[in-house]
């Protein structure tokens, strides 16, 4: 084993990655395929790499204390390398989550001051939330309780 690679990835690992995003910066330093490779594969066995731990701790973070939607969680996800069947999986445990809810909570915190009659800054606010990933059901419902 190759232990300039492995201590290199241990040092980028002080905080938390995805399997995908360790090989890439492993790739990007010109080391060697099989020394990649083999110090994945060691530190998977030894538990410094699990995708599904990460995913849990991401998916609870991003929902619970950022508020995104489930469907920018997943995006995000994806583009860190997760596999989809790991991402749904996860997913489906927060079957509780309510869109309307984490609209209000976002709403309330960000645009608390905002008077939601005045339809230019309401669209606005609703151009911020669908980028957020929220659906237009959820924000149209959530507006609707609080006018």
């Amino acid at each position: 084993m190759n232990y300039e690679v492995l201590n290199y990835a241990l040092n980028y690992l002080k905080t938390p990655h995805t399997r995908y995003e360790l090989e890439t910066k492993l790739k990007g330093k010109k080391y060697e395929g099989n020394d990649i490779s083999e110090v994945i594969d060691y530190l998977t066995v030894l538990g410094y790499i699990d995708d599904e731990k990460y995913t849990e701790l991401y998916i609870d973070y991003y929902l619970s204390v950022k508020g995104d939607s489930k469907k920018m969680v997943f995006s995000k996800l994806i583009k860190k390398g997760v596999d989809k069947s790991i991402i749904s999986k996860i997913l489906e445990e927060y079957a509780e989550y309510s869109e309307v809810d984490a609209v209000l909570k976002i709403i309330g915190k960000k645009f608390k001051s905002v008077d939601l009659s005045d339809k230019v800054k309401l669209m606005k606010i609703k151009k911020y939330l669908i980028n957020k990933g929220f659906s237009i059901q959820a924000i149209d419902e959530s507006i609707k309780k609080l006018i």
